[in-house]
């Protein structure tokens, strides 16, 4: 089986995944009660696709109903308004009854929406009268019952998902908030729900402020609370992207596999595959862009976050590039950098590495070099000395591969060190720094020895606490 089969299998896989998470709620939408509403002709319930489709996922018989979601697809009217043929209808499940099922689906699906809607304009109004108060007022306001529902916990959650990465000062009131809110919960369960999920997101509010150690003491705590898989999942992630900003990447290696585990079993696959997608931008930082390409490649499809879309597309293109696939890394690239304005302002140097990668694996090197004598000088006025220093040896290889003497990439070499000259000096970290250029001279591959080296500099730097720009991921 090629790639593109495994690729198109698991996108097909997911949709299935989807599907059977559908196929409860269909049955209790059925089985509620009508409320007096008139039942619908059957030969009027919709198009024969449609229900053929939900009778299949009825039935737990996913195959056929992909097969007629294709058909659908492929039958739908033209332009000038003529209609295909109607979809081959699969064997009818043996079960009776669908006649009825559908026409209480039809009845009762327009007031559930109501519902729903109603419900969702409540929320959203107790979340702006919560949040419109000045700080100092809200904890006394989770007072009042009114406040104490899940729904709001979960828009305060989401509210603070939505600050990420750009504001962690503002995501971690709203994490807080809702950890007060799910505290006054009458239902146990609810309350310790919303804790957990508070409890990460606080974690990683912590850890983009780049106040690591409180990143740890709030995931410590959702340890406590987290019960469930989709929980469990959630605090994994996070942990993962605490360990991989501590410099130690096996153990963020693990955890992210682990939810992706966790997210399979949830039938989650947009979750499953933002796992996915941060495995492969973890192995790129790792300088294994190669072997990043397939876990990429299957997680991009199945994202939601526009966010994560950007860095994965670019991570991606910069695999393809290495692997020799130019032609692809390149349509990959256009793709990818149409979408990094959508990425935080706070974060681009993260993207723009990933760019100066690409260009220099395409031989672009004279872009190479302009991205990344920006991204040198941004990071050094910064003072995030990782950035600098990954900078820098990807400059010092250009200066090699342009055929400059050694002594050129020394100096720039030479520079970095005496920026970290003083008490806060690094010891015998930088020593393979000045070996570099001998190595590179003395015929060594400077793709493979500068992302060796580029890899255990940023995690020997991250283990001794020195850090840079947080990971822009939630």
């Amino acid at each position: 089986m090629s790639e593109a089969d495994a690729a198109v299998e698991d996108r097909i896989r997911a949709l299935a995944a989807v599907l059977a998470a559908v196929r409860g709620r269909l049955f209790d939408l059925a089985d509620e009660p009508d409320g007096g509403a008139p039942a619908a002709r059957e030969d009027a319930e919709g198009g024969a696709g449609l229900r053929s489709v939900v009778s299949c996922v009825l039935a737990d018989s996913l195959d056929p109903a992909i097969r007629d979601l294709l058909c659908a697809a492929e039958h739908e009217p033209s332009g000038s308004g003529a209609a295909g043929p109607a979809p081959p209808s699969p064997r009818a499940p043996e079960e009776p009854g669908y006649g009825a099922l559908f026409s209480r689906l039809s009845a009762n699906l327009p007031r559930v929406a109501a519902a729903v809607e109603r419900e969702q304009r409540e929320i959203e109004e107790l979340f702006l009268d919560l949040t419109s108060l000045r700080r100092e007022e809200w904890l006394p306001m989770t007072a009042e019952p009114r406040f104490h529902r899940l729904a709001l916990v979960e828009r305060l959650l989401d509210g603070a998902r939505e600050e990420l990465p750009s504001d962690p000062g503002a995501a971690g009131e709203l994490a807080g908030l809702a950890a007060e809110v799910a505290g006054r919960l009458a239902d146990a369960d609810e309350g310790r729900e919303g804790r957990a999920r508070a409890a990460c997101w606080m974690g990683q509010s912590l850890r983009i402020a780049g106040d690591l150690a409180g990143a740890e003491r709030a995931l410590s705590e959702a340890t406590l609370y987290a019960a469930y898989s989709d929980e469990q999942a959630e605090l994994c992630r996070a942990l993962a992207l605490l360990r991989w900003e501590q410099g130690r990447t096996d153990e963020a290696r693990a955890l992210l596999e682990r939810a992706e585990e966790l997210w399979a079993g949830e039938e989650s696959p947009d979750e499953q595959g933002a796992c996915q997608v941060l495995q492969g931008l973890l192995l790129v930082e790792e300088g294994k862009a190669r072997d990043a390409v397939r876990l990429l490649r299957d997680g991009l499809p199945l994202l939601v976050d526009p966010w994560l879309a950007v860095y994965g597309g670019l991570a991606l293109a910069f695999g393809l590039a290495e692997k020799g696939q130019a032609k692809k890394a390149r349509e990959q690239r256009d793709e990818s950098e149409g979408l990094v304005p959508l990425a935080p302002a706070t974060a681009h140097l993260f993207a723009l590495r990933l760019e100066a990668g690409i260009a220099a694996s395409l031989g672009e090197r004279n872009a190479a070099g302009a991205m990344l004598e920006s991204l040198r000088r941004e990071a050094l006025e910064r003072r995030w000395l990782p950035e600098a220093a990954l900078a820098t040896l990807d400059l010092a290889r250009l200066d090699i591969e342009n055929g400059r003497e050694p002594d050129t990439a020394q100096r720039r070499l030479a520079e970095l060190e005496g920026i970290c000259a003083g008490p806060d000096a690094l010891d015998g970290l930088l020593a393979a720094l000045r070996e570099y250029p001998a190595q590179i001279a003395a015929g060594e591959s400077t793709k493979d020895v500068t992302a060796s080296l580029a890899a255990t500099l940023l995690r020997l730097l991250r283990r001794r606490g020195i850090h840079g720009g947080a990971l822009p991921f939630t």
